[in-house]
């Protein structure tokens, strides 16, 4: 069992009457712990993103071996 600490005002750093302790069997809102929609779609994207950027270059280097290759 995890426990987690969340803050329940907008404000940075959160004040310490602001703090609230969690367990993770008690956690029902994700919002709660910061997992949102928003959250889980920057995430998604971002991976995507790195994945296909990672294959992108490889593609281009293989492209300029070739052409290496072949002068």
């Amino acid at each position: 069992m995890a426990n987690y600490f969340v803050c329940l005002a907008d404000q940075l750093p959160c004040p310490d009457q602001s703090q609230v302790l969690v367990t993770e069997i008690g956690v029902e809102d994700f919002g709660a712990i910061g997992i949102t929609p928003g959250t889980v779609g920057m995430a998604f994207t971002l991976g995507f993103g790195m994945v296909f950027s990672i294959a992108v270059m490889g593609l281009v280097v293989g492209w300029l071996v070739r052409v290496i290759r072949g002068i």
